[in-house]
C-alpha cells in the first residue's frame, strides 16, 4: 500500500515537472487539470488505507508494550517464587545440619577425648551449615539477578522493535 501512496505522490511531482511554467510569472505553471485531479482522487482513496495501516501498526505497538510488561511481571513472580524456595530449602538444609551436629556432640560428650572430637566435629558442620547458606544466598540473589537481567533485556528489546516500527512508520510518511 505504501508503494501505491508513493506511486500517487511521485506522479503528482512528475505533473509538477512537466508543466509549463508561465513567461514573466515566478512559480506560476500551467498543468493539466485534470490529471492532478486524478492524482488526488487516487490518494484520497488510498488515504484512509494508510492512516488504518498507521493505526494497526500503533495498536501492535501497544500490544507488544503490554505483553512485554506482563512477561516481565511473570518473570518476576517466578524469580520471587524460585528465591523464597531456595531461601527455605537454605533455611532447613541449615537447621537439619545443626540438629544433627547437636546429636553428634551430644553422644560424643561422655569421655574428655571424645568432647574434643565432637567439638571438632561440631565446629566443622556448622561452618558446613554457614558455606552452605551462604552459598544458597549467593546462588539466590545470581538467579535473581539474571532473572532481572533477562527482563530487562526482553524490555529493551521490545523497545527497541517498537522503535524501529517508530522509524519504519516516520520514513514511510
Amino acid at each position: 500500500m505504501d508503494n501505491d501512496f508513493e506511486k500517487g505522490l511521485q506522479e503528482l511531482e512528475d505533473l509538477l515537472e512537466d508543466a509549463w511554467n508561465v513567461p514573466f510569472l515566478k512559480n506560476k505553471m500551467i498543468v493539466d487539470g485534470s490529471k492532478i485531479s486524478k492524482c488526488v482522487g487516487e490518494l484520497r482513496l488510498r488515504l484512509p488505507g494508510e492512516m488504518k495501516r498507521a493505526k494497526e501498526l500503533i495498536q501492535n505497538k501497544d500490544n507488544m508494550i503490554q505483553t512485554a510488561q506482563e512477561e516481565a511481571k511473570h518473570m518476576l513472580e517466578r524469580a520471587k517464587k524460585s528465591s523464597e524456595l531456595i531461601t527455605a530449602n537454605a533455611r532447613a538444609n541449615a537447621e537439619n545440619l545443626m540438629e544433627r551436629a547437636k546429636a553428634q556432640v551430644e553422644i560424643l560428650v561422655s569421655q574428655q577425648e571424645v568432647l574434643r572430637v565432637a567439638q571438632e566435629r561440631a565446629d566443622a558442620i556448622l561452618e558446613q551449615a554457614r558455606n552452605d547458606a551462604i552459598k544458597m544466598r549467593t546462588v539466590t540473589v545470581n538467579y535473581v539477578d539474571n532473572a532481572l537481567e533477562e527482563s530487562a533485556r526482553s524490555l529493551q528489546a521490545s523497545m527497541n522493535a517498537l522503535e524501529q516500527a517508530k522509524q519504519s512508520l516516520t520514513h514511510n510518511d
